[in-house]
């Protein structure tokens, strides 16, 4: 996972360390009269919550989120062997949240090692038990542990897949906003209209500064914007005819005049009679004249500046 995808699951840890002092404190409820273990790490885990929220300590860093797991981890530990020879209290209580941290700080073949690590404290745990002479007390708990444990991965799975999701919407939005800030600009490059290029601006400057929820009023206002130009872009080409058109985009090219009476189909003095129209209604005498006059009034393209910073 990339770095700055690790900051969402650092907050959701954050906020389920602080449930390890809770299942510490039910403990204590439960069997009151051996509560000095589980009171003691309560207390541990919760100032260590506190001054993790205290100081905001949500990690950036996936070392920082590991080491608060294999932290957590040893407080799992600590409560295990406090309690591993009492039958009152489940000694893996703490441990299905210790496998769903390690389900956010590592890949998944290490939270398998973390199931397995558990897997062998809950048979030692039956062990001791049968050597206590308690073989079946509370049967239940080994069940309910490794249900505790499924239910951690498949919440932690089901965070994570939400988080990525909404990643990739945020990179595809992200993505349509370049495209269309982009299309703009050389839009505005190609065609020499100052006013799209700072069309463009203004689109950038809107989705950047408001990228969730843009006021519509100015979304409207750019959209005018854009119209107006498309409409003033439409006037200027009814200047011209569809053949003189098609004779101004080859004058563009460089073709000589017996070239584009080949490419059009049409006899060399046709062409120039349209050269002749084109620079009548521009009022100039040469081609590369006619070539800026129609590229200033929007009837030609302009070479595109392709040094556009991304």
């Amino acid at each position: 996972m990339e770095l700055s995808l690790y900051r969402p699951f650092g907050v959701s840890i954050s906020v389920f360390r602080l449930v390890l002092p809770v299942l510490c404190f039910i403990a204590v409820i439960s069997h009151p009269h051996f509560a000095f273990w589980a009171v003691t790490i309560g207390v541990v885990t919760f100032i260590d919550a506190l001054t993790q929220w205290r100081w905001g300590k949500t990690p950036d860093d996936p070392h920082v989120l590991r080491h608060w797991t294999w932290r957590d981890a040893g407080y799992a530990l600590w409560f295990y062997l406090a309690y591993l020879k009492d039958a009152q209290v489940p000694a893996l209580l703490l441990a299905p949240l210790v496998i769903m941290e390690a389900y956010f700080a590592y890949p998944r073949r290490f939270t398998l090692w973390f199931m397995a690590i558990e897997g062998i404290l809950l048979g030692i745990r039956m062990s001791v038990m049968a050597w206590l002479g308690h073989p079946l007390i509370h049967p239940g708990w080994p069940i309910g542990i490794i249900l505790a444990t499924g239910i951690a991965c498949l919440l932690a799975g089901t965070i994570q897949e939400r988080h990525h999701a909404l990643v990739k919407s945020a990179r595809v939005q992200q993505h349509a906003r370049w495209v269309v800030s982009s299309i703009l600009h050389h839009t505005g490059q190609l065609t020499g209209i100052g006013e799209l290029l700072a069309l463009s601006q203004r689109w950038e400057h809107l989705v950047t500064t408001e990228p969730e929820l843009p006021d519509p009023r100015l979304c409207q206002e750019l959209a005018q914007q854009l119209a107006g130009l498309i409409l003033m872009v439409e006037r200027q080409q009814q200047l011209l005819t569809e053949r003189e058109r098609d004779v101004l985009q080859l004058i563009q090219k460089g073709l000589s005049y017996r070239e584009i009476a080949t490419r059009l189909r049409v006899s060399d003095g046709t062409v120039r009679a349209h050269a002749g129209n084109l620079m009548r209604k521009a009022n100039v005498h040469t081609r590369q004249e006619l070539v800026d006059w129609a590229q200033s009034h929007y009837l030609l393209p302009k070479p595109l500046d392709t040094e556009r910073r991304t």
